[in-house]
């Protein structure tokens, strides 16, 4: 069956934008001109065939619905990437926990945070039990400061 090498190549254009927006942070833009090409192909690819026409109706509705879907995951994918860290040093910043004895300026002592006893220094003294907050980690030290936020206890130890 004779084929229109143009709609061939746009077609092949097309799956390669899509593989390299997996690869490349282009938000979007390289997807929808892969379904572009993909759509515009579809619809020259068979031009020469007297009597096999594409429906012009079905391939344009396929490439919205691939735009579509692109979009909501590239949506969902932005929207993962704003949210703040959960791991590592830059989750600990702010969380809240307790002290699990008084902490003097300057002396190291230990507090519990998210049900992990940490080793901890304070530059404001903090009586035993009252809540803390997480204000910098230096390797496996918290240093904390009293929340005066929240008096009641640390919902978070």
């Amino acid at each position: 069956m004779p084929v229109s090498t143009a709609g061939l190549l746009l077609i092949l254009f097309g799956l390669a934008l899509l593989i390299v927006e997996i690869k490349v942070p282009s938000f979007g833009v390289l997807g929808l001109g892969g379904i572009v090409s993909l759509a515009v192909g579809s619809l020259m690819l068979t031009d020469q065939v007297p009597g096999v026409a594409p429906r012009p109706a079905l391939t344009l509705s396929v490439a919205l619905a691939m735009a579509a879907i692109l979009l909501f995951l590239g949506r969902l994918a932005m929207r993962a990437h704003r949210q703040p860290a959960s791991t590592g040093v830059a989750a600990m910043i702010g969380l809240r926990g307790r002290a699990l004895a008084a902490i003097e300026p300057g002396l190291p002592t230990q507090v519990a945070v998210r049900g992990e006893i940490w080793n901890a220094t304070a530059e404001a003294p903090v009586a035993e039990g009252e809540p803390v907050t997480v204000v910098a980690v230096n390797g496996l030290t918290l240093r904390v400061a009293p929340d005066r936020v929240h008096p009641q206890g640390a919902s978070s130890c």
